[in-house]
């Protein structure tokens, strides 16, 4: 499960992140988190995290991870960007992947999301 509140995600305001699920391999020292954002085809957005450390900073948690029921939440805020469109809200096609260190694909996520850009 993967949700944004608020939904659609609203730029330079406060984002909710909450991920929840269930894990079947222990997750690594080393895992990292992708988010690819794409519009008509096109790459648009890509951002690559330490998943290990940022777990541990809202959760509490240390790699490794054992298999079982995982659930986070984050906050943050979008930045705005020079380049963005005013007064507008935007969809797009994301994935979502967690990476262990040995480069295994342990989760992926994919779907549209939406982002409105205020004025």
């Amino acid at each position: 499960m993967l949700s944004f509140d608020p939904n659609p995600i609203v730029i330079g305001k406060t984002l909710v992140t909450k991920v929840a699920g269930t894990s079947t391999v222990v997750i690594e020292q080393g895992a990292i988190s992708t988010v690819k954002a794409f519009s008509n085809g096109k790459q648009v957005f890509a951002k690559q995290e330490d998943f290990c450390k940022k777990i541990s900073e809202t959760n509490g948690e240390n790699c490794p991870l054992q298999p079982g029921n995982f659930n986070s939440t984050s906050t943050s805020v979008p930045p705005s960007s020079p380049n963005d469109p005013k007064g507008q809200t935007l969809t797009f096609d994301v994935i979502f992947s967690v990476i262990n260190a040995d480069k295994t694909v342990i989760g992926c996520m994919e779907g549209p999301f939406s982002m409105t850009f205020p004025q």
